[in-house]
């Protein structure tokens, strides 16, 4: 039986990062979906998370306005200006988004 390669000796992580940055604009919502999902969960231990979960939604929001209107933005574009434009916030909206209760 042949021993099995190394995958990791067989990845250029030069080459994934020009990837995820020249495709950074269709990559990052199902990125933030994704890691919303798993930090949520990896949090819910913790107790009191609404902080997080508003600034994910936010940051969200972000990337649905950018898809809405054609924009194309690169990684380091994106994470250039630390700064988000929310024009409201609608906490209501957002606990029906997530699904989510505030406990008691």
């Amino acid at each position: 039986m042949k021993p099995i390669p190394s995958i990791s000796s067989q990845i250029d992580e030069k080459i994934i990062f020009k990837i995820i940055d020249k495709n950074f604009s269709r990559l990052a919502p199902s990125y933030y979906k994704w890691i919303n999902s798993w930090l949520i969960g990896a949090y819910e231990n913790f107790g009191n998370i609404d902080k997080y979960i508003i600034l994910i939604y936010i940051i969200n929001q972000d990337f649905i306005f950018f898809r809405k209107n054609g924009l194309i933005v690169d990684y380091d574009t994106f994470y250039k200006d630390k700064t988000l434009e929310v024009e409201k916030i609608n906490i209501s909206k957002i606990s029906k988004d997530f699904k989510y209760q505030k406990r008691v």
